[in-house]
């Protein structure tokens, strides 16, 4: 049952990454007759961009799931080489400095909603 599952899974993917090559080929044509009418024509299409960023979307959406069934996917495995210890302390500080980010940023757009957030001193230097 699970071989059965699997086989159509790989079926599927491997479609997918058919037609994400296909989708590929056509954004780089979108990409040079949007390139080519720029700056030769001086006319540009807002249109051909967006397909250009929907296409990406789309693209490198999809286009993961192929690589990770064909092993072609990026690793990184800097923090395999820590102790258990050093990788707790690391994962530890990721955490808290994603945490103070996130409640900085979020406060500093609450101060900028309420209108108060023009004289604080963070949230100029955070951009708000």
């Amino acid at each position: 049952m699970l071989e059965k599952l699997e086989d159509i899974t790989s079926k599927v993917i491997d479609f997918f990454g058919l037609l994400i090559a296909i989708l590929l080929i056509l954004m780089i044509f979108n990409v040079a007759i949007d390139v080519f009418a720029r700056y030769i024509f001086h006319s540009s299409s807002i249109g051909m961009q967006e397909m250009e960023w929907h296409l990406f979307a789309v693209i490198y959406a999809i286009w993961y799931w192929y690589a990770l069934k064909q092993d072609a996917h990026v690793r990184v495995d800097f923090y395999m080489i820590l102790s258990k210890k050093k990788d707790i302390i690391f994962w530890g500080i990721f955490l808290c400095t994603c945490i103070l980010v996130i409640m900085v940023a979020t406060s500093c757009m609450a101060l900028f909603v309420l209108g108060i957030g023009k004289s604080q001193v963070v949230c100029q230097c955070v951009g708000f």
